[in-house]
């Protein structure tokens, strides 16, 4: 039967099955006629995304640091999947009112940070560190980041006598 567009726009001739297979190619399509709602649930997989897209390449991962360790004490958080090549890390102190967000690619840092045990309501921030953690004013540990295999290094530099502990939060993109 032959296809037939008639004058409201009803088209007859064609059926159930549609095309047959093969008869539209990447080629035929006009460019963006194809958007998300009419892809088959689970179509795509992570193989035919960029790297880094859909999880593919990122990872959390936590651990605790004592901070009355001495100046230059390292903290390793490892265990990912992959070599990563950038991260994001909370650094949150439980005792005082603290926490810091920084990032770091090992070559470049920055953090802000919560002060207020400083100066209340205030935030600072630096491109010198990846963590604060501020325990009472003047006693602290920065850490910078350098990556490693499999995860990231943080090397503390410790002001004063700093006490408790700080949990970290890394996420680790690759």
């Amino acid at each position: 039967m032959a296809i037939v567009i008639n004058g409201s726009g009803t088209i007859t001739g064609v059926s159930a099955g549609g095309l047959p297979t093969g008869s539209v190619t990447a080629d035929t399509l006009a460019t963006n006629s194809v958007d998300s709602d009419e892809l088959v649930n689970g179509a795509i997989d992570a193989g035919h995304l960029a790297s880094g897209v859909g999880g593919a390449n990122y990872d959390m991962i936590t651990t605790t640091f004592d901070m009355s360790s001495g100046n230059g004490a390292t903290t390793d958080i490892s265990g990912a999947s992959f070599n990563p090549t950038h991260a994001f890390i909370i650094c949150s102190e439980g005792t005082a009112a603290n926490t810091s967000w920084g990032f770091g690619d090992g070559t470049f840092d920055g953090v802000i940070y919560d002060n207020h045990v400083v100066s209340a309501d205030t935030f600072t921030s630096n491109v010198s560190n990846t963590c604060y953690a501020l325990d009472t004013s003047g006693n602290f540990q920065a850490g910078t980041l350098s990556l490693i295999a499999t995860g990231v290094r943080i090397t503390w530099a410790k002001t004063g006598s700093p006490t408790g502990t700080t949990r970290l939060f890394a996420m680790l993109f690759g």
